[in-house]
């Protein structure tokens, strides 16, 4: 009876198998389906599940190109489907393309990074409240080789190793908590905030973090340092996030309900 049963079990997986796919986790798929863009931002789009050589077209080669590696150049204000195809088998991105804007440290128009002796001065609010006047020095910002480079230079045991599809982002930062402005003790790590705050170009893509990594160099870890009024703290962060994109931009909110970028 066993037998029977085990023998009509297996007959029935068959026939489900030849109903449904075998292995639905491989399905091609266009991870970012739909993407904004500013006039003269590039965009490189990784499809998953396409077995062979990716042809790649555009809806509309004036408002948006796209190479044989599928790196998107948006070039006029407009709409275009980008599709990436392997014999039958497609996916796509709509690109919604921009003019840029004309408001330094907007979105699109991003202010150029301060240097590591010059000073980013803003208002910071949090939720919604002004908490006060801040100053910053981005002192060191690395990714791709060199950061991996100092990750193993401190050693396997104290930051994880990257794999072929993550890279390391490093900021070493210096802020200045301007006495008589603001009352309360914030996170550094509120105010710059690089769990949320860093993006690709143009701010296309939010960069998310998948690991956290320590002692890159010898200053204090900037997610357990603590900044009142009047303190001036020089302070590191190593992120692990998704290879592919360069990090372009990091917004500070500096309103309400609105932010300045700094181009990195």
């Amino acid at each position: 009876m066993k037998k029977k049963t085990l023998s009509l079990m297996l007959m029935l997986a068959l026939m489900l198998g030849l109903i449904i796919p075998a292995n639905r986790a491989h399905a091609a798929e266009m991870p970012v389906t739909s993407v904004q863009l500013c006039v003269g931002a590039v965009y490189t789009l990784r499809p998953t599940g396409l077995v062979g050589t990716i042809k790649w077209t555009t809806s509309d080669n004036e408002v948006a190109s796209v190479d044989a590696t599928g790196m998107v150049v948006a070039r006029s204000k407009g709409t275009a489907v980008i599709r990436a195809a392997v014999g039958s088998v497609s996916v796509s991105c709509t690109v919604n393309v921009k003019k840029k804007s004309k408001k330094l440290g907007s979105k699109y128009n991003p202010k150029i990074r301060p240097g590591s002796t010059k000073w980013f001065k803003f208002t910071y609010f949090m939720e919604g409240k002004e908490i006060g006047e801040f100053r910053i020095q981005i002192q060191k910002f690395v990714y791709g080789r060199e950061a991996a480079a100092m990750a193993a230079a401190a050693g396997k045991n104290v930051n994880p190793v990257p794999t072929s599809t993550q890279q390391y982002l490093y900021f070493r930062i210096r802020m200045q908590y301007l006495s008589g402005t603001g009352t309360q003790t914030v996170k550094m790590s509120d105010v710059f905030d690089y769990n949320h705050n860093v993006f690709g170009s143009y701010g296309a893509v939010q960069l998310s973090p998948i690991s956290w990594g320590y002692g890159f160099e010898a200053y204090q870890d900037m997610m357990s340092v603590n900044i009142s009024p009047g303190n001036d703290i020089t302070a590191g962060k190593a992120i692990l996030v998704p290879n592919g994109f360069k990090p372009v931009t990091i917004r500070f909110q500096t309103g309400k309900n609105s932010y300045t970028w700094i181009k990195m």
